[in-house]
């Protein structure tokens, strides 16, 4: 899925902002069903939703990461109907 030290920095951020919540957080798509590409973005998919603010606060953190990995955050509520059943089919609970 990710490599270590991939993970460990999406764990770190993901901390600053959600270790007070109770929030899910999947992975999905090619990184999470072990076929990435070199240029895979990494899907992260959230439940209960991100507020706009700490949605923003975290796209700012991974860009200013040392990553290397565009990151897609996406609330599970904002998923298309056409999208939901490839979604569930890869996603895989990320735990932080």
């Amino acid at each position: 899925i990710l490599e270590k030290p991939h993970k460990i920095m999406v764990k770190e951020i993901l901390k600053n902002y959600l270790k007070f919540k109770k929030t899910n957080v999947w992975i999905f798509g090619s990184r999470a069903n072990g076929n990435p590409r070199p240029d895979s973005n990494l899907n992260l998919l959230f439940d209960p939703p991100l507020s706009p603010s700490i949605r923003a606060k975290l796209v700012q953190d991974f860009k200013e990461s040392n990553l290397m990995i565009d990151v897609e955050l996406v609330n599970r509520i904002e998923v298309e109907e056409a999208d939901k059943k490839r979604i569930e089919d890869t996603k895989i609970l990320f735990h932080y």
